[in-house]
């Protein structure tokens, strides 16, 4: 690899430009001095005796030096060469030629010294020239004047000669330090050149032949295109390939026309990138080069490629983030407009992946969350759009659905697929997985009408369906737009505080003896009056809001049955039931509730019963456990409600022993004519006495069914027939008619 090389003699003119013109005006006068000096030694000396010639030709000499541009030293050693002349002129007119000739080396050597080689040689040549002809002189007795003695013009040409000598001197000294400075800092300005990481260079502007180039620009071609680089190489000598050579002169033509310009270019190695500085080089408002300085910048490109990457993309899958996401739909809906296609969008939804995450930890979580991701690339293929919406929700894009009868049989493949059971570290993990898709422009004609509906799909499937999926069907938008109606009315009605509690009686059917209440939930709505909890506990449930709803009843229940105990009204003794939701026990905090509910309200927890749906018992089971344990160390009441309607087990009821089972009121309507639900309520109360548990039948409306419930062996009972729910007031009034 051949060394660097920087060319800087554009450096140094500029260095040096102002001391420069101040020593050529010094060096021009000096040498016309000298140049007078010359005509009146010659004029005599030529004419008058044959040393003459001699001086002229230390004038030749001068003149041919000050041809090659040598100004500076030439009027150096001219005023040296004049001065030892006289000099030793002298010594010879005096009849001391031995000195002269001794003195003669000795001016030769210092005017070497001053000026150089060439002023050393032209000082020889005119010493010897000089001491011939001023020794003829002399004996010749030759008087030019008789007005002015010889030795009178000696002096002045000595003085003369003297000044100028001293001039070229200081001019001599001057120039000297002026060029070391040039030496030092082209010294100075090769190591800075060579020393920093980035590439320089520059190039003829009009060959584009390499002018000059630092030693990290050579090592970069030697490494990639195993090039030595030497000045004068043009651009193919520098580029292998034409098409590098194209782009390269159209680079520096670009400069010549901008003369300062920056691009990002793609280096000759794989997946590296340059930083490139293009500047012309002028002086005088003349161009003489074009500079290029190149930085490797391939990581910082590598750190916004990255940054790019993930700005557009879920950073666990791998997936189209939200983001590219809508730019995809947005263009797949242009696009389909333009050419008459249909467009379909899924939203996939994990189902209960918060329980996922809690019971085999959120790297367990991220691990399905990728393969799920994989699964949906390889079942929808390369022309569909896979991108993560949230954190267990995923967005489907396909752009050029054939028809939208396929979409029914794309949600039943994709399902499939995302149903098969999932392997973590070893263990086989089964999720569910639900799809709510619609069609463009059957179903919407914008991407944020074709999200929403697609969306609305999604949750009627996680709500309603059998089969894991749901297409969108304008019906379910209705719906779906009145339970947000009734959703934001009940955030008002907790707000307002618009519920009421009423109480429904339940009794002893042996003696009619009132043993206790089961607080039941109403909506005073200031538009619709007094609505009951089948119109909005599902939405309450399905939107969040069923945690604060059942923590007021519980609070407002208890303070209730305070109230009545210290009133004396007959209520001492009676037990205050209170329904929980399953929803209820997914935040954890039932438990805390429960407890604020006593602490708050004073009322002691065996006058409490809880009642619990079937549903709890099979969801959350672990934690129920938990829950049943400290509720019955503290002697709350349980009971299961509803019982027969949900997936019974004996294996519960021996495990979590409860003290109540509710029969509910689908089994006892009727219950003298059905057969059916008559050997069906005797099964469960067969059951119950088996567990040594207590019976308690819902819905009794007629005398007839109580009297067979009693002739059944049912031990408590609630129903129209005894007393409707009824307000605080009312309950107390009839409380005391008992």
């Amino acid at each position: 690899m051949a060394p660097s090389h920087i060319n800087t003699s554009s450096v140094d003119i500029l260095t040096i430009k102002s001391d420069a013109r101040l020593l050529h005006h010094i060096a021009l006068v000096s040498l016309i001095a000298g140049l007078i000096v010359i005509a009146v030694n010659t004029y005599w000396g030529f004419w008058y005796r044959p040393g003459g010639p001699g001086l002229v030709i230390i004038a030749v000499i001068m003149l041919a030096m000050l041809k090659r541009g040598l100004v500076l030293s030439t009027a150096s050693f001219f005023c040296w060469s004049v001065l030892v002349m006289i000099l030793l002129s002298s010594l010879a007119s005096q009849g001391l030629q031995n000195v002269a000739w001794i003195a003669g080396p000795i001016a030769v050597l210092v005017s070497g010294w001053l000026t150089g080689r060439r002023g050393a040689i032209a000082v020889t040549i005119g010493s010897i020239v000089s001491i011939f002809a001023m020794y003829q002189l002399q004996l010749s007795g030759f008087k030019p004047n008789n007005f002015i003695p010889l030795e009178i013009i000696m002096a002045l040409l000595m003085v003369a000669n003297l000044i100028a000598a001293f001039i070229g001197i200081a001019t001599a000294t001057t120039f000297q330090q002026q060029m070391s400075l040039i030496h030092n800092a082209r010294q100075h300005l090769n190591a800075i050149f060579n020393s920093t990481p980035d590439m320089i260079w520059s190039v003829d502007p009009n060959t584009f032949v390499l002018t000059s180039f630092n030693l990290p620009f050579a090592q970069c071609l030697a490494s990639h295109n195993s090039i030595n680089v030497e000045l004068g190489m043009t651009l193919e000598d520098m580029f292998i390939t034409p098409e590098r050579s194209a782009e390269w002169q159209q680079l520096y033509a670009r400069t010549l026309t901008d003369k300062h310009h920056r691009v990002t270019y793609q280096d000759l190695k794989p997946n590296s990138y340059l930083a490139l500085g293009f500047n012309v080089m002028e002086h005088d408002g003349k161009v003489f080069g074009i500079s290029v300085f190149a930085k490797d910048i391939t990581e910082q490109k590598k750190t916004q490629l990255q940054i790019e990457y993930l700005a557009f993309h879920d950073a666990l899958t791998g997936l189209a983030n939200r983001r590219l996401g809508m730019e995809s739909l947005n263009h797949a809906l242009a696009t389909a407009t333009t050419h008459q296609l249909n467009v379909a969008l899924l939203f996939v939804d994990i189902d209960q992946f918060k329980h996922v995450n809690d019971k085999y930890g959120h790297a367990s979580g991220d691990s399905i969350l990728k393969q799920l991701a994989q699964r949906l690339l390889y079942v929808m293929g390369d022309h569909a759009t896979v991108c993560r919406q949230s954190g267990n929700e995923f967005m489907i894009i396909l752009p050029n659905l054939a028809a939208t009868d396929e979409l029914a049989t794309l949600c039943e493949n994709t399902l499939n697929s995302l149903h098969t059971p999932y392997e973590i570290n070893g263990t086989s993990v089964a999720i569910a997985c639900f799809i709510g898709a619609a069609a463009f422009p059957r179903d919407a004609t914008t991407s944020e009408s074709l999200i929403q509906k697609s969306h609305t799909a999604l949750t009627i499937a996680k709500y309603t369906t059998t089969n894991g999926y749901q297409l969108f069907e304008q019906p379910m938008l209705d719906r779906l737009q009145h339970k947000i109606m009734i959703r934001d009315a009940l955030i008002t009605a907790l707000e307002r505080h618009e519920f009421v509690l009423h109480y429904q009686p339940q009794l002893d059917l042996a003696t009619g003896r009132v043993t206790g209440a089961e607080a039941l939930i109403r909506w005073q709505s200031p538009e619709q009056g007094l609505v009951g909890p089948t119109a909005f506990i599902g939405i309450a449930e399905e939107y969040g809001l069923i945690n604060q709803i059942g923590r007021w009843v519980l609070i407002e229940a208890c303070q209730q049955a305070v109230r009545w105990i210290n009133a004396n009204a007959g209520y001492d003794g009676l037990i205050m039931a209170v329904n929980l939701s399953a929803l209820q026990f997914q935040q954890g905090q039932i438990i805390t509730d429960v407890n604020d509910a006593l602490t708050l309200s004073g009322l002691a927890p065996h006058y409490l019963e809880l009642e619990l749906t079937e549903s709890i018992l099979l969801e959350h089971d672990d934690f129920l456990i938990e829950a049943i344990q400290q509720w019955r160390a503290q002697g709350i009441h349980l009971s299961i409600d509803d019982f027969g309607t949900g997936y019974s087990s004996m294996a519960y009821l021996k495990r979590l022993k409860v003290d109540k089972l509710k029969i509910d009121r689908s089994f006892v309507q009727n219950l003298e004519q059905d057969s059916e639900n008559r050997a069906i309520v005797q099964a469960m109360l067969h059951i119950a006495k088996g567990f040594n548990l207590t019976t308690i039948a819902e819905g009794i409306e007629t005398e007839a069914v109580n009297q067979t419930l009693k002739e059944m062996g049912c031990k408590e009972g609630q129903g129209y027939l005894f007393a409707k729910p009824l307000p605080p007031q009312i309950f107390e009034d009839w409380l005391k008619t008992r």
